[in-house]
């Protein structure tokens, strides 16, 4: 279960960081799109949320379009 939803920052024109903290060891996939469907999707990533970060996965999406 997330225990503090999905967040996103540090949004700049071509980049952004979106997390979430669970409160179990998880794995976070991460879709961006460039439409509200999701029909063109432009990125996907996988991170794990460990104890080792406090169950926090956090990823820097990159090279968006603007």
């Amino acid at each position: 279960m997330l225990t503090h939803g999905l967040q996103s920052g540090d949004v700049a024109s071509d980049s952004g960081v979106v997390w979430a903290r669970a409160d179990r060891p998880a794995r976070m996939l991460v879709e961006a799109s460039t439409t509200e469907s999701f029909r063109d999707i432009c990125s996907t990533t996988v991170v794990d949320a460990l104890p080792e970060s406090d169950f926090t996965a956090k990823v820097l999406l990159e090279d968006l379009p603007a």
